[in-house]
């Protein structure tokens, strides 16, 4: 563990997978505790520490709160740069934006795909509009209604001619 501030620089800076700006960051971060600790201890004790004594507290933070710190540190660079970029970032969004837009209408624009389209659609519609009327006229012959089975279930009795209607006799 780090026993002094560049022991600390160096511990922080020793890993290859962190970019140089995160652990600069992350040295300013432990520079921040280290002066909070450094007023906060002479508050108490009503004299700055020794040398020995911020020396200890150095080799007191673990490992775990340097990862800490380096998180911060991390989170800290990726506003900072969000901030500093968001104009540009709307823009080069709005730009990619645009580009997909006028893509998209020379797309669905050109001549041969309109004339596909086209084409689909005046061989498909009389297609289907005639399969629509053909199945509705033939409904009745192949699936009867209820008024279709009753018109042929009750047949009106034949007249006889004892039941006929009486002549009118002459004056």
């Amino acid at each position: 563990m780090p026993a002094n501030d560049r022991e600390v620089f160096e511990y922080l800076s020793s890993d290859p997978d962190t970019p140089i700006e995160i652990d600069l960051l992350t040295f300013a971060i432990f520079a921040q505790e280290r002066r909070e600790w450094h007023r906060l201890f002479e508050e108490q004790n009503g004299h700055p520490p020794s040398h020995a004594e911020v020396d200890n507290w150095v080799s007191q933070i673990t490992n775990w709160r340097f990862g800490q710190m380096r998180e911060e540190a991390v989170r800290f660079f990726d506003n900072a740069a969000r901030e500093y970029l968001a104009d540009e970032m709307e823009e080069a969004k709005e730009a990619v934006f645009q580009n997909t837009i006028i893509r998209e209408v020379k797309a669905a624009g050109g001549l041969w795909r309109q004339l596909f389209l086209a084409l689909i659609a005046a061989i498909l519609a009389p297609l289907i509009i005639g399969a629509i009327i053909a199945v509705a006229i033939s409904y009745d012959k192949f699936y009867p209604t209820i008024g279709s089975v009753s018109e042929h279930m009750v047949k009106p009795p034949a007249e006889t001619p004892d039941k006929a209607a009486p002549v009118p006799k002459p004056n």
